[in-house]
Parts: structure tokens; C-alpha cells; sequence
């Protein structure tokens, strides 16, 4: 499993990355974004905290369908709090990077929490 620190680390390369590739400059902008979404599914820890299962971390936070209903709330909500010209290329590395936790949680997973069925339900 990830640390916070390595989703985070991981999601602001991947953003620099498609910054570098749509011709964006690196600002500080990218990096908050890339620093906000790349933990976004592992907000579920918190849950406990309410009185839920710890056993829900890893669940639907974990699956595409949420990927997909962040994916959309940050492609309505980023171009109206932050409409520079460059918002198209901050989308994209917000969506890179909140993918990229996706992509660290399936590499990471590793033998002790597959055993507990701690797997990402990708499709959940």
C-alpha cells in the first residue's frame, strides 16, 4: 500500500509530465491540483472515524465509478473556480493524477492485503 507521501509525490509527477507534454509551464497551480487529487480515494480512512468499518477503506472509493463521478465534478468545477487559459491543461494533470493513485494502489497492493481480500475493486 502507498504512503499518502508517495500518492502525492507520484500524482505531481504525473502531472508534470502532461504539463510537459501539453506545453503547460509547471505553477504552483499544477501542483496544488496534482497535490489535492491524487489522494481523493483515500479519503474512505476517515470513515472509521464516524463509526464505519475500517474494512471499507479500499472499497468504492477504490473503483472506476468514483474515478469517474471526481473525474467529472473536477471537469465542472476546475474550468469556474479557476479560469485561466491554461485550464484545459490543468484538468488533464488533475485527472492524472487522481488516476495515478488508481495505478500505485494496483502495483501495491502486494501479497499480505491480496490474502485479505484487500485488493482495489477497480470494478467495483
Amino acid at each position: 500500500m502507498a504512503s499518502p507521501i508517495g500518492h502525492v509525490a507520484f500524482g505531481a509527477a504525473a502531472a508534470v509530465v502532461v504539463a510537459r507534454v501539453t506545453g503547460s509551464p509547471d505553477s504552483a497551480a499544477l501542483w496544488a491540483r496534482a497535490a489535492v487529487a491524487s489522494p481523493i480515494p483515500d479519503f474512505d480512512v476517515a470513515l472509521p472515524l464516524l463509526g464505519f468499518s475500517e474494512r471499507l477503506h479500499r472499497n468504492g472509493t477504490h473503483s472506476l465509478l468514483f474515478a469517474a463521478a471526481v473525474i467529472g465534478a473536477g471537469l465542472w468545477a476546475i474550468p469556474r473556480l479557476a479560469p485561466t487559459p491554461q485550464a484545459p491543461a490543468l484538468v488533464l494533470a488533475w485527472i492524472v493524477a487522481l488516476l495515478s493513485h488508481y495505478a500505485l494502489d494496483v502495483v501495491t497492493t502486494g501479497p499480505t492485503l491480496g490474502k485479505l481480500g484487500w485488493g482495489v475493486p477497480l470494478f467495483w
